[in-house]
């Protein structure tokens, strides 16, 4: 008997024609259920006519699976679509143990601002931050993702004042780091002055 996919492996598959024509790239498929197709038409499934002629397949080539005692591997995404694969026409799978990834896109809302206002200088400081936390560089666009209102000048200075107020009232890690290595730089020159001074005054 041939070697047969675990339950649970996830990730990407190699299949011979003409299932391969079935496999969406770089979509990862977890191994849902290993059935031997003999079990299968014990319980009454039209194994041929829904698995292998449907695609293209002969009764020739159906019988010599059932010869071979071939498994149907059944394969399922992320999203639900299910795929049936004979195990004979399967050449390679993932390990069981695969860690599967996934693209992940944060949103900010940054809420309503003037469009005086250009948030791309946070950009630099984000992704530093996000480097420092995940070890990666992300891609950052800005969008607008509400229809433009008027405030009055009056409610516009309250929101301008209320923003500027409220910069310095949580400080977070990193801006605590910051104000740490500035410190730290602050202390590192004034030694060196001391330590200069001593030096030529001995």
């Amino acid at each position: 008997m041939s070697v047969l996919p675990s339950l649970g492996s996830s990730g990407a598959w190699t299949l011979k024609t003409p299932f391969d024509a079935l496999i969406v790239s770089n979509l990862a498929y977890t191994c849902q259920e290993v059935r031997r197709i003999t079990t299968m038409v014990g319980q009454g499934v039209d194994v041929f006519t829904q698995h292998y002629a449907r695609h293209g397949l002969t009764k020739a080539e159906y019988d010599q699976d059932v010869q071979n005692d071939v498994s149907m591997i059944t394969l399922i995404t992320s999203s639900g679509d299910w795929l049936f694969v004979p195990s004979s026409y399967v050449t390679g799978w993932p390990a069981a143990d695969g860690v599967p990834y996934a693209t992940i896109a944060a949103a900010i809302v940054l809420g309503a601002l003037p469009n005086t206002v250009d948030p791309s200088f946070l950009t630099e400081d984000l992704k530093a931050f996000i480097k420092a936390r995940l070890g990666l560089v992300p891609d950052i666009s800005y969008v607008v993702v509400s229809e433009t209102v008027m405030k009055d000048q009056n409610q516009h200075e309250i929101l301008e004042i209320a923003r500027e107020n409220a910069k310095e009232v949580d400080k977070t890690l990193f801006s605590q780091l910051q104000d740490a290595e500035a410190t730290i730089a602050s202390q590192k020159q004034t030694i060196d002055n001391l330590t200069a001074y001593i030096k030529a005054n001995p």
